[in-house]
């Protein structure tokens, strides 16, 4: 990977994980159309549960290309109109198509596990729960790059050299949103300054409803 590179990482549950592939190949697409006359690589790596979005920008297009994915990121999560994303009426109706058609898939693959798993379907969140569950989801892996980290440094704005260098490290990793680099920065953090630890903990504890994505993402990766 290079520096140029945008990466997005969402972990799926096994029934959302069609639907939510499904959605991440639509945004390249959209991309590819944005930039048919530049050269634009999408590629979406799985690695179990773990899905990887890799771009790689036209030259002098990274902050564009961010802008484009964040907004794509709202119109999933229902924050944004399709139509103030994408002017033409096909990609339009391509894109309501696609969020639509993400119903369908969750349904197919709970199907399916009801069927090998032998389960109750009451059991089972409703269909339009799981579907909201998923958009969510993949709009904040696709947004949590824009996030104002600047209340993380100010926590430990006080702090000694190392541990704000350890920071440092853990915002850069939210910024990738690779859970496996974040929990490396966390557990650095934890073992080199408990107290500090300790707050970063008390603050993601105590900053209640409407916490920016980023606090969820790391909120979800601290030791138990």
């Amino acid at each position: 990977m290079k520096d140029n590179d945008i990466i997005r990482e969402i972990e799926f549950a096994p029934e959302y994980h069609a639907a939510g592939i499904s959605i991440l190949q639509n945004f390249g697409k959209l991309l590819r159309d944005k930039y048919n006359d530049t050269p634009v690589k999408v590629t979406i790596i799985q690695e179990g549960l773990s899905v990887k979005l890799v771009i790689i920008p036209p030259d002098g297009k990274k902050v564009e290309v961010e802008e484009f994915l964040y907004n794509y990121g709202l119109v999933v999560k229902g924050e944004l109109p399709p139509e103030r994303l994408v002017q033409n009426p096909l990609q339009v109706m391509e894109l309501k198509s696609e969020l639509m058609m993400a119903k369908t898939r969750i349904e197919i693959q709970r199907e399916q596990m009801l069927l090998l798993d032998n389960q109750n379907s009451s059991k089972i969140e409703s269909l339009e729960e799981q579907v909201i569950w998923l958009r969510t989801q993949v709009g904040n892996g696709l947004t949590i790059q824009r996030d104002n980290f600047n209340t993380l440094a100010t926590i430990f704005r006080d702090s000694n050299k190392s541990t704000r260098k350890l920071t440092k490290n853990l915002i850069k990793a939210l910024k990738g949103n690779s859970k496996e680099e974040v929990k490396k920065a966390v557990v650095e953090l934890k073992h080199h300054d408990p107290e500090e630890y300790n707050r970063l903990k008390d603050f993601i504890n105590n900053v209640g409803a409407n916490a920016p994505a980023w606090i969820e993402f790391l909120s979800s990766v601290l030791p138990k």
